[in-house]
């Protein structure tokens, strides 16, 4: 089984200083980017191996997630433009969107954002708290450990830079 898997470290990215910097449309722009890396590397490997793979796996890891460089009324209308622009542009793109190491505030985010969400894209939520055996036994069940790194719950030791993104 092959299964395309993004994984963004959410906590590490500074959403607030980027928005007051002024540069909000970078980060949209840098996120579409990702998306449509992805879809492109899913494509490549479609057309070169003829094995029919479409959708992705979606690990965003929340270490590190705090409420004010990602939860403040600043930051809210990125986290918008991202549901709307996955919704728009990319909406069976992935398989799940699954959230690991997850603060119990970032439910309060979450309900902002949920009107923004077709129904199928609610049903691809999956949100675990800091449970390490727990999260990791679902993505196991659903990804290859080699296609995962030990902080996952795999055995992928280097980066392949051909299927690595920026």
């Amino acid at each position: 089984m092959f299964l395309s898997v993004l994984i963004v470290s959410v906590g590490l990215w500074d959403v607030r200083k980027i928005t007051l910097a002024g540069k909000r449309d970078h980060l949209v722009r840098y996120v579409d980017y990702l998306y449509e890396s992805v879809n492109g590397m899913i494509r490549e490997y479609r057309n070169s191996t003829g094995n029919d793979i479409t959708q992705y796996f979606q690990i965003l890891d929340m270490a590190n997630y705090n409420v004010k460089q990602h939860a403040c009324l600043a930051c809210i209308p990125f986290f918008k433009d991202m549901v709307k622009h996955y919704e728009k542009y990319y909406p069976t793109m992935a398989k799940f969107f699954v959230f690991i190491n997850t603060p119990t505030f970032f439910q309060e985010l979450l309900q902002i954002l949920r009107p923004f969400m077709s129904k199928d894209t609610k049903t691809k939520l999956i949100i675990y708290r800091y449970d390490k055996s727990e999260w990791s036994q679902f993505l196991l069940r659903h990804i290859p450990p080699e296609n995962l790194l030990p902080q996952y719950g795999g055995v992928k030791r280097k980066k392949d830079p051909k299927k690595e993104l920026p």
